[in-house]
């Protein structure tokens, strides 16, 4: 009995014996060298509108690319500089193999695996260099940089897209002829608000949604186009803005952000933006960008100059609308000598030096461009 008690308990050792053995065998080389080819394909970025399929190009073959080596200098929205080392290929190079070039695209849109994106609009492209980097101060690019970051010297560092993921080639860049403007400032007083916390304070903000459905007419642009105070510039693209929110008070205020969009494509103190032949108008903003006027006592800006710098160009007849519903038509000839100022309430009024008093409105919401 003894002895087939010492026969099984060998037997259970020779067993535990080999499962150990087999477990702690060495690693397949041939299994290892798949896996690590795994990985490198996994680094690569698509160009889209190329090629009906999209061009696939790994970070292997853009550093097998010719090199450049560039000391660049990115500028944050506060002003902040940070100068460094970069290698990279350039964009232009593999245009070039594809048969087209910078120069002959309209715009493009850079894509970050995190969802971040902004187009290049063509003035860019025709005049910088774009690099494809996979060095920063001659050492690989970190987790949250990788495959490839996108470096334009000399130009804001919102367009220095880290963790590239796409590069979509546009066809055309949409840029509809605005005919209205409507002031921030009072269509706010028509729309629910939201709370919107921002940093350590609470502000209102209004759904882009609820603005956009107060459009009326052709609606099918796919593009927002955004101008902020400080100059910079940018096309949204219309599922992006209309799942986002424009904060109309407090710090920064009107500013485009989403709790859901990464903080590198919120924009700051806008001065206006616009969808199809509608923008809307910051008159906050413009005092910023305007010559402050006097006419009959009352201080503020010449309509004239606010369709100037908006970029609505129309002649003829064109109607001021008010919050409450009151419209009144005043000949183009005649907004150089209207004003539009702060009534004492704070909203929105028009005084026309020598046209009747009932041009002078309170509250006033828009201005269009009257259609034939």
């Amino acid at each position: 009995m003894i002895g087939k008690q010492k026969i099984c308990v060998f037997l259970i050792v020779t067993m535990l014996l080999f499962i150990i053995t087999g477990c702690s065998a060495p690693a397949d080389p041939d299994v290892e060298i798949s896996i690590e080819k795994d990985a490198m394909l996994e680094e690569h970025i698509t160009i889209t509108g190329i090629k009906d399929e999209g061009l696939v190009i790994t970070v292997e073959e853009i550093q097998a690319l010719n090199a450049v080596k560039k000391e660049v200098t990115s500028v944050n929205s506060s002003g902040e500089e940070k100068t460094f080392s970069v290698t990279g290929a350039l964009l232009e190079e593999i245009l070039v193999k594809q048969g087209t070039s910078q120069k002959d695209l309209t715009g493009i849109r850079l894509v970050a695996g995190d969802g971040y994106s902004i187009e290049v609009p063509k003035e860019i492209l025709d005049k910088r260099d774009i690099l494809l980097v996979y060095e920063v101060d001659d050492a690989p690019l970190g987790p949250k940089e990788k495959p490839i970051r996108i470096i334009i010297p000399e130009e804001r560092a919102m367009y220095w897209v880290s963790n590239l993921a796409t590069i979509e080639i546009l066809e055309t860049i949409e840029q509809a002829e605005t005919n209205k403007i409507i002031f921030l400032e009072t269509v706010k007083e028509t729309i629910s608000l939201e709370d919107y916390p921002y940093y350590d304070s609470t502000d209102k903000a209004i759904k882009t949604q609820a603005l956009l459905e107060q459009l009326e007419g052709d609606t099918s642009s796919q593009s927002i186009y955004i101008k902020a105070v400080d100059g910079l510039e940018k096309n949204e693209t219309f599922p992006i803005f209309k799942e986002a929110y424009i904060k109309v008070t407090g710090a920064d205020a009107p500013a485009f952000l989403s709790p859901d969009m990464p903080k590198g494509m919120h924009v700051k103190d806008i001065l206006y933006f616009s969808h199809a032949s509608t923008a809307w108008v910051s008159y906050d903003q413009t005092k910023e960008m305007i010559e402050i006027k006097v006419l009959n006592g009352h201080e503020g800006i010449l309509i004239e100059e606010i369709l100037k710098e908006i970029g609505v160009k129309k002649e003829g007849t064109y109607i001021l609308t008010a919050i409450d519903g009151y419209t009144i038509e005043v000949n183009g000839s005649d907004l150089k000598n209207g004003i539009l100022y702060e009534g004492e309430e704070g909203q929105l009024s028009t005084f026309f030096e020598g046209l009747p008093k009932n041009t002078g409105i309170k509250g006033l919401l828009s201005i269009e461009a009257k259609t034939n």
